[in-house]
């Protein structure tokens, strides 16, 4: 199995970069194990269809797109044969028959043959898939999902004219280091509201004009909104950069994050909203704030919101 994952990466560097669709949201250690082994089955099938390389690797690969197919496609292959494998692995958990269940599929013989086949060599290697996908292959996985995300890192800075920047959770504390105005937690929908007059009442304090507070209000209860509409309580923190002189939001929530997938329509495409989404306010948000930073992962969303003045003006000129 070492070599056959050792000859599998080195294939995979050689040819062209197969480009799929990015993995699951809130992947764990056992769905990624389920993922690749049932990619294997897949894979292994496809070379006793004597699929090309290239091909049988792209099966393999499309494996890692979804954590289940339970829906029969045999129109498009790829998916077809990791419909095949995915109830293989069902049965065999099951114990049940390989053979007779997947006499029920009505299989053309050829692919029933390579079917067993494949499976036949999975139970043979069972013991070293199971060692080996805690080391090599899943840091090959996680070193391609790091990938991924720095492209859409990189993509939505350039896209948005450096505007919106993705950061890691572990970034998110350097934003903390100025001085914090008000914390206030937002368990229910009433607090918005009572969350939003205490914003209020410290941006008057600070001598803002009516117009700019009217503006950030605007985005802050946007965000606040949005913080306990996909999660059961969100927090707001106010801070204050002396240096860049700028007013600093930062929301937070412990939902379930957004999809990698789903940024860039919620930064590009004006009132895009998916349960996950940062909500069809986004785009009032980008047009307001100077800059919008954002965290996102299974534990939670982190909404960063720098908001200065000149900016602000300048919306408001162009809006009038």
């Amino acid at each position: 199995m070492k070599n056959f994952l050792t000859k599998f990466i080195s294939n995979h560097k050689q040819t062209a970069p197969f480009i799929f669709s990015p993995f699951p949201g809130n992947c764990t250690y056992k769905t990624l194990k389920k993922m690749f082994i049932r990619g294997y089955l897949a894979w292994k099938t496809a070379i006793y269809l004597h699929f090309n390389e290239e091909k049988a690797t792209h099966v393999f690969y499309y494996s890692l797109t979804k954590e289940s197919f339970d829906e029969k496609n045999s129109h498009d292959i790829k998916h077809f044969l990791n419909f095949i494998s995915e109830k293989i692995l069902l049965w065999f958990e099951n114990n049940q028959n390989i053979n007779e269940n997947l006499k029920t599929l009505n299989l053309d013989i050829d692919l029933h043959n390579a079917a067993i086949k494949a499976f036949a060599t999975f139970q043979s290697q069972q013991t070293e898939i199971h060692a080996q996908v805690s080391d090599e292959m899943l840091d090959h996985l996680k070193e391609m999902q790091k990938r991924e995300w720095e492209i859409y890192r990189d993509v939505i800075y350039a896209a948005s004219k450096q505007k919106v920047k993705l950061i890691l959770p572990n970034e998110v504390e350097r934003y903390k280091q100025n001085s914090i105005l008000l914390e206030y937690d937002i368990e229910e929908r009433v607090h918005i509201p009572q969350c939003r007059n205490k914003v209020k009442s410290i941006l008057e304090s600070m001598n803002f004009p009516a117009s700019t507070i009217t503006s950030w209000l605007l985005v802050i209860s946007e965000a606040i909104t949005n913080s306990i509409k996909h999660a059961e309580k969100g927090k707001l923190i106010l801070l204050y950069d002396n240096n860049n002189k700028e007013v600093i939001a930062i929301v937070e929530d412990k939902g379930p994050g957004i999809n990698l997938k789903d940024l860039p329509n919620a930064v590009f495409v004006e009132g895009y909203s998916t349960k996950k989404s940062l909500g069809q306010g986004f785009t009032i948000m980008l047009k307001i704030a100077s800059k919008i930073i954002l965290s996102t992962s299974k534990f939670g969303t982190t909404l960063i919101l720098v908001l200065k003045q000149h900016h602000n003006e300048s919306f408001l000129k162009q809006a009038n």
